[in-house]
């Protein structure tokens, strides 16, 4: 017995073995979906998403879509950075702010930019970056904040500090705005995170519904948001590429709910 346990093992170091094939599969996604978000949504609330990067909406863009057209509600996007970090990316820039106003006419109240230029957020540009985003929140007075899990969604570490600078800054707040977390389980994208393991969903919003607000499915318009950012997105335009596999894909988008 002894022997035979040494050739597995040697077997497994040369990659002879395919150990994986012993492996438990990825537990299924299961948790109690209490709704709240969506309740929030339907009841008219302000919501403000937090992010980085001038395209990260594409990750939440189902839910973008049922706040702004939901007409009593109201939908911002507030980001640290500029479009000075997309031409440093060497990124099609017009497509860009084609797309960016495309978004904010039909969805959203104001998309905001703190004109914050790096490649990383550094401990000098986060102590710049936090007292401008306080005041941003403070004048809005979003019901509800959405930001990236601590994990960073897809682990990018701009990704992870911005989810700590919105954490931070929360207790400082005059008021008391609900906090979540946009959880990655978009197997779609590729990512290898799961970070849905670390940090479990509380609510999801169902992108396959049909919404009378807005005439078709959710996920029709989450879609139609990522048709307009596939010029400019390099993810994105890998996915549309593979158009016909999106219908298998999960058509929800995850949160976690933190205060």
């Amino acid at each position: 017995m002894k022997r035979i346990k040494l050739i597995l093992v040697a077997a497994a170091a040369m990659g002879l073995l395919n150990v994986s094939a012993f492996a438990k599969p990825a537990p299924a996604l299961v948790f109690k979906n209490n709704a709240e978000l969506q309740d929030d949504i339907d009841k008219g609330s302000t919501v403000m998403f937090v992010f980085v990067h001038p395209d990260d909406e594409v990750f939440v863009s189902g839910t973008i879509a049922l706040v702004g057209g939901d007409k009593t509600s109201s939908c911002y996007i507030c980001c640290l950075g500029s479009l000075d970090n997309v031409r440093r990316e060497k990124i099609d820039v017009p497509s860009r702010l084609k797309a960016i106003r495309w978004i904010t006419k039909k969805y959203l109240k104001d998309y905001i930019f703190l004109d914050n230029n790096f490649t990383t957020l550094t401990p000098k540009i986060i102590n710049v970056i936090k007292p401008k985003l306080k005041e941003v929140i403070e004048e809005k007075k979003p019901d509800i904040l959405i930001t990236f899990a601590p994990s960073g969604y897809d682990g990018n570490v701009n990704h992870r500090l911005t989810s700590k600078i919105v954490t931070d800054i929360y207790p400082t707040l005059s008021y008391a705005p609900k906090l979540y977390f946009l959880i990655n389980v978009d197997q779609e994208l590729n990512f290898k995170a799961r970070e849905y393991r670390k940090y479990p969903p509380t609510d999801a919003i169902d992108l396959n519904v049909h919404s009378e607000k807005l005439g078709k499915k959710l996920w029709d318009e989450k879609l139609e948001i990522w048709e307009n950012y596939s010029d400019s997105t390099p993810i994105i335009m890998g996915v549309m590429a593979r158009k016909e596999r999106l219908d298998k894909n999960d058509q929800k988008e995850y949160f976690r709910k933190m205060k």
